[in-house]
């Protein structure tokens, strides 16, 4: 029987983080930021800042910074490696620092985490990232297997064949397709019809409803499908974890093609993306073996974000109610659950951990305030 791990808790790599490569070396490509598993030989306080710049005009001018965990530059753990890669997905319009919490707590348990900052700014223009996310994903694993090559900058530190999507909100949305969820425009023009005009889901809708041609030619598709388009997945994704997920814009038979191990987390009254058109969706959807539904118990949409202690630029922040507060969960509580999961998830999928996969047995992922419903049982 293998010892039992507290998931909830960093494991036990030093996180290094590096800032500033691209996908493709070039503007116009996503900027990357790489944790890793490091070395802290003398035992600093593993204490940074991450700075970056606020993407949508709504949010406000100039940079801003996140307190993180992590140590800058630090030297790899290379002996231990190569290790499992998760790409995070932010939110839209987001930025990766923002969620710094969960690329560090991947990073401390053996995993390599590389973020690519997403190209956009404006909600009601989203459909340009539709297309683009998934592109973004390819270029990332791009540029990650070119840097683990002898003489890159990652040289053994990766192994590409191990690979998990991890999303929040949009990024969710990227997870799934990268995985190989295919849109079907019909369907969520037929969703969307039904709404009344003050369901807070018309928000959802109003970017994308109704804009099948505009979506077809960003895709260089010379006509719109049909039905089901062609797939956006990257066949080098082997698990995925969309958190508060855009399921809604694929239909049940294009949520089916997805194949790999997913867990879908979200909050039960989540109003940004509501669990019955993201969690709930994806997971009575997904046609994967082995998948898993995580639900927080009256949580809002912003709960994986960092606490806002660690932000201060959410101080003069437009929607730092939204960010910062959750109606129901204690934003450590609500990590340290999130961690539980997700880092047994990771372990489990894409290192073939038994003490992982034993903590998500249903016997054992049992917590106040958490709904959880899996297939593992039938592994």
């Amino acid at each position: 029987m293998p010892e039992p791990v507290d998931y909830s808790q960093r494991g036990a790599w030093a996180v290094g983080y590096r800032a500033g490569a691209s996908a493709e070396g070039a503007k116009g490509h996503p900027e990357l930021g790489i944790w890793y598993p490091g070395l802290n030989p003398d035992g600093v306080d593993e204490a940074i800042t991450y700075d970056f710049m606020l993407k949508s005009p709504d949010f406000g001018p100039g940079p801003g910074e996140v307190e993180g965990h992590a140590l800058a530059d630090a030297p790899a753990d290379s002996e231990h490696g190569p290790y499992p890669l998760v790409v995070f997905s932010h939110g839209y319009s987001a930025n990766a620092p923002w969620y710094s919490n969960l690329p560090e707590q991947y990073a401390s348990h053996g995993f390599v985490v590389v973020a690519p900052e997403h190209i956009e700014q404006d909600w009601f223009e989203n459909a340009a990232s539709v297309i683009q996310r998934p592109v973004d994903i390819t270029q990332t694993l791009d540029y990650i297997e070119a840097a683990t090559e002898p003489g890159g900058a990652l040289a053994g530190l990766v192994d590409t064949s191990r690979v998990a999507v991890v999303g929040h909100s949009f990024g969710g949305y990227t997870a799934l397709a990268s995985a190989g969820a295919t849109l079907e425009m019909n369907t969520l023009n037929e969703r969307c019809a039904t709404l009344a005009p003050d369901d807070p889901k018309t928000f959802l809708c109003l970017p994308l409803a109704g804009r099948e041609a505009d979506l077809a030619a960003l895709a260089g598709l010379d006509a719109v499908p049909e039905g089901n388009w062609p797939s956006f997945a990257d066949p080098r994704v082997t698990a995925i974890i969309p958190i508060a997920g855009d399921a809604y814009m694929f239909d049940g038979v294009g949520l089916s093609e997805i194949t790999v191990p997913m867990m879908a987390i979200g909050g039960t009254a989540d109003t940004g993306t509501p669990f019955d058109w993201g969690v709930q969706l994806a997971y009575d959807e997904v046609s994967s073996p082995y998948k898993a539904l995580v639900g927080f118990e009256g949580a809002e949409h912003m709960f994986p974000a960092n606490d806002c202690a660690d932000m201060p630029w959410t101080m003069d922040f437009l929607y730092a109610e939204q960010i910062c507060n959750d109606p129901v969960w204690n934003r450590q509580e609500a990590h340290e659950l999130l961690h539980y999961f997700s880092t047994a998830f990771l372990l489990d999928t894409l290192a073939g951990d038994e003490a992982a996969a034993l903590a998500l047995s249903p016997d054992e992922a049992q917590f106040p305030g958490i709904t959880y419903a899996t297939t593992i049982a039938a592994q």
